[in-house]
């Protein structure tokens, strides 16, 4: 009952048939691509099913191919002949083929928007929007600051469902993320630093718990009690959210200790230069960017609650 159905019954996308579309599809392979043919996103949405292809990912890294191609990086000779400007949605169906398939620029693309920007250099690693190698999704950290501490914490790399706070920070989303909340009466301001490391933290612990319990992010009404109310039926054991609270806290610890272990460091909590740089050109978050010096407070802080070192050592 969360997805609906989408067809396409006529023009050159004729049968496509995807189920949502999801946010982060409609997103990766719209709005990053500059593309408003939502036919071809349908189409573009059944192809990744059908190919094995993550749509967030590969959407963002054919966004990144076609700033490339807009910023001079990459011709008409290294696309096989395919015009990258923003808007072509011709060109982000061909590229999701050629990405499965490794074909020509496919293969180029195929590991992620981080190793292609290696190759390509000439400054393409600016253009990369990742965190540890993985592609951001649809939600502008410049707009919501403590989403940008859930990016860079993520111990997967810049992904938001680990702590999707922005539903706590905007305040047209706030309330609707349910009983999940370290503290339910607290207001967040969507540009400050306030409170967001505890937060982030908070939201990073009680998702791992859930994610080891099989329960569905989505399923909001229900509180982690509730959860452990289950989980007390199964095993025998009382679970209560303090308990699933300290679960999800040992396995956040584990899965970073594997991180630092894999190589990762420090530097890899940090977001790409552009957020930095770059502000926000037109919507409500007008002019806005994120602020280096208050991100690194803001780290530091969420260290110190995890008990880690100024390094991010546990």
């Amino acid at each position: 009952m969360c997805e609906k159905i989408c067809v396409v019954k006529e023009g050159e996308y004729a049968g496509a048939v995807s189920e949502g579309l999801e946010y982060e599809t409609m997103f990766a392979y719209g709005s990053e691509c500059g593309n408003s043919s939502m036919e071809s996103i349908i189409m573009a949405g059944m192809l990744s099913d059908y190919l094995g292809l993550d749509s967030l990912s590969a959407g963002v890294t054919i966004g990144f191919a076609m700033d490339c191609f807009e910023s001079g990086l990459l011709t008409l000779k290294d696309t096989d002949g395919l015009d990258l400007r923003f808007g072509n949605h011709q060109a982000v169906i061909e590229l999701i083929k050629k990405i499965s398939s490794r074909q020509g620029i496919g293969n180029l693309l195929a590991e992620g928007s981080k190793k292609a920007a290696r190759q390509i250099g000439k400054g393409a690693e600016e253009l990369s929007m990742t965190v540890k190698g993985m592609e951001l999704s649809g939600w502008d950290p410049r707009g919501a600051v403590g989403m940008a501490l859930a990016y860079g914490t993520a111990n997967r790399g810049g992904c938001h469902t680990t702590a999707a706070i922005f539903s706590l920070e905007i305040p047209s989303l706030a309330g609707k993320y349910g009983n999940l909340l370290p503290d339910p009466n607290r207001k967040y301001e969507q540009f400050s630093t306030d409170g967001k490391a505890e937060l982030v933290k908070f939201v990073q612990d009680n998702r791992a718990a859930m994610s080891a319990l099989g329960a569905c992010y989505f399923a909001r009404p229900l509180s982690l009690d509730d959860y452990g109310k289950m989980l007390g039926a199964v095993t025998g054991t009382p679970w209560g959210q303090k308990e699933l609270i300290h679960m999800g806290e040992r396995i956040y610890n584990l899965e970073k200790a594997f991180n630092l272990r894999a190589g990762l460091t420090e530097k890899d909590d940090w977001l790409p230069k552009r957020l930095y740089t770059v502000p926000i050109s037109a919507g409500p978050a007008k002019g806005r960017k994120l602020d280096e010096g208050e991100y690194g407070t803001m780290l530091q802080e969420y260290y110190s609650l995890r008990g880690w070192n100024a390094m991010g050592h546990p």
